[in-house]
């Protein structure tokens, strides 16, 4: 019977297993006898184990840490792309505004889906597509929000657009009816207010108006319809529009209502104006059409007239004669001249209209010759000088012809025949000019149409309040008399009282609004005390006098004071005058 074989010493020599290191694990310990040598050939046997495992783990680490990084790179790549041409999609789709927009969010779906289509053709694990998916789902759900809020917001901007465009259309449409002088605005009107509340209701649901915001934008708008169809038809139909604004004065705003009265209260005072003028140029008219001399035509017209209407008429007249005896005086040189310096070429009928001055310089022109070879100097001067203050005329020209050569009287003729010295006659441009720099409200050199606006104002202010002076005094101002006129209307200023900074105008600026609420402030003299038994002291304090408060017959005898001591005659002059009567009227009632 077989039996085992035992061997009682090693059969072959020891080495080192294959693969597991280039080192040796042998050790003196290996070659103890007994124990110690059997657990030391053990223990050097797990070791050489041990270090064959953690190899294999080495080289596993190695390949997961390569493909991970694999998986990075891929992943990074993509979503920079996918990054990228969100930014640019997105830049793209907030050009579209307003109705433009509508689509938006679909479009953005589409294009993620898109995106998702192209992106992931690249991935090769499983591992890449996981994560690519968890940053592509948050991308678009922001995005897929962020379109969604800009599309609605977008869209309700462009109704919002297109209401207010209707709502517009309807005012223009009730005031283009209004504009026709045969139809009633109140059917227009109507249903233009129809139009505009139900419009405003839809914009008010869609973004959520409480009942106070919307009633306030109904308000607004329909302030807008009512003041479009009024002003509209206020210059042709002011009795219309004055019942219209009654009729719906609950919609007009008191600011509204206030504008509305002052072109109301505008509009008669120059209706009054065209009806007063136009009969003093059929007055005068008639005067020169029936031959009555200028004398007997003033005088019985200030016997027919009186007031305001009195002025026109003996303006008209004098604007009439100045033009007849101005045409005479032309027909009368003419015939002159080409009578060779002959009294006798003039025809009688022309002769007889001169006026002494134009007879006796034709008479004076005939004795010396028609023009002498020289000017006189003196004559030039005074020439000179009138044409500086503005004051040269045609008339004053033909007068000094024979004390002028050809050229020089040709010359002054054409300069007061200019426009421009019409328009600058009654104050020296100059003098205009440095005034109004001065004064730091006005530029005279400006070209905006603005400014150009209001200096235009400014002068005709100033020339009719130097007509107002002349009529007055029966005579031309000097250059420095109208240089004062000119200062006082500059000086001329009030405060409006309003809400925050009450804002300085000119007098001339007022409205009848504005003169409600139209103060200066003047020194008041006051005596004081220290105390009971001290001196009393004279000094002023300061008060705002309203406008309103000084009834017309004060300021009619106010101003009638003023001008006899020769005083700037503005409101702060007038204010004044008046405090200090009150003051000393409430010191004789104590």
């Amino acid at each position: 019977m077989p039996t085992v074989p035992t061997y009682d010493a090693p059969q072959v020599a020891a080495t080192e297993l294959p693969g597991a290191g280039g080192r040796s694990y042998a050790s003196p310990s290996l070659f103890n006898a007994g124990a110690q040598g059997a657990e030391a050939a053990l223990r050097n046997n797990a070791g050489i184990a041990r270090g064959a495992m953690d190899l294999g783990r080495t080289m596993l680490d190695i390949g997961v840490k390569m493909q991970a990084r694999d998986d990075l790179e891929t992943i990074f790549a993509q979503e920079t792309a996918l990054k990228d041409g969100w930014v640019a999609f997105q830049n793209e789709a907030r050009k579209r505004n307003g109705a433009n927009a509508a689509g938006l969010t679909a479009d953005t779906d589409a294009w993620f889906q898109q995106q998702e289509q192209e992106l992931t053709k690249n991935f090769t694990t499983r591992n890449q597509q996981l994560a690519f998916a968890k940053t592509f789902g948050q991308l678009r759900t922001q995005a897929m929000s962020s379109m969604s809020a800009y599309e609605t917001q977008e869209r309700e901007r462009s109704l919002a657009e297109t209401a207010e465009a209707s709502m517009n259309s309807s005012i223009n449409l009730a005031a283009t009816a209004a504009l026709d002088p045969r139809t009633n605005p109140a059917p227009a009107a109507a249903q233009a207010r129809e139009d505009i509340q139900a419009r405003l209701d839809v914009i008010g649901k869609m973004r959520g108006w409480t009942p106070e915001v919307l009633a306030d934008k109904k308000a607004q708008v329909l302030d807008k319809l009512h003041m479009s169809v009024i002003g509209a038809m206020v210059d042709q139909r002011p009795g219309v529009a004055k019942a219209y604004m009654k009729a719906n004065k609950d919609e007009i705003s008191g600011v509204s209502q206030a504008k509305v009265r002052d072109w109301l209260d505008t509009i008669a005072k120059r209706h009054e104006g065209e009806s007063m003028l136009a009969t003093a140029q059929a007055y005068a008219d008639d005067a020169v059409g029936k031959g009555m001399s200028e004398y007997d035509a003033i005088n019985a017209a200030r016997t027919k007239f009186s007031g305001k209407q009195e002025e026109q008429v003996v303006n008209a007249l004098k604007v009439r004669y100045n033009e007849r005896q101005s045409s005479a005086a032309d027909a009368a040189w003419s015939a002159f001249q080409e009578g060779g310096g002959k009294i006798d070429a003039i025809p009688v009928s022309i002769f007889n209209d001169l006026n002494a001055k134009d007879k006796a310089a034709l008479q004076d022109a005939a004795t010396n010759g028609i023009f002498p070879k020289q000017s006189d100097r003196g004559v030039l001067a005074d020439l000179y000088a009138l044409e500086a203050r503005g004051d040269l005329t045609p008339d004053v020209v033909r007068r000094a012809s024979s004390h002028l050569n050809q050229g020089d009287y040709q010359k002054f003729m054409d300069t007061s025949n200019s426009p421009d010295k019409q328009r600058t006659a009654s104050i020296d441009a100059d003098d205009f000019n440095t005034l109004a720099v001065k004064s730091e409200r006005f530029d005279p050199f400006s070209t905006k149409p603005a400014d150009k606006a209001k200096i235009g104002e400014l002068r005709s202010t100033i020339e009719t309040r130097i007509d107002e002076e002349q009529a007055a005094k029966k005579r031309v101002l000097s250059r420095e008399e109208k240089r004062a006129v000119m200062q006082t209307v500059l000086d001329n200023r009030v405060f409006i009282d309003e809400y925050g900074k009450d804002p300085e105008k000119f007098q001339y600026e007022l409205s009848s609004s504005d003169r409600q609420n139209a103060y200066v402030t003047v020194d008041v003299p006051i005596t004081v005390r220290a105390s009971r038994f001290s001196q009393p002291i004279q000094t002023t304090k300061k008060q705002d006098i309203y406008l309103r408060d000084i009834s017309k017959e004060e300021r009619s005898a106010i101003i009638n004071k003023l001008s006899k001591l020769n005083m700037p005659i503005t409101e702060q002059t007038i204010a004044q005058a008046w405090a200090n009567a009150k003051q000393k009227q409430s010191e004789w009632n104590r």
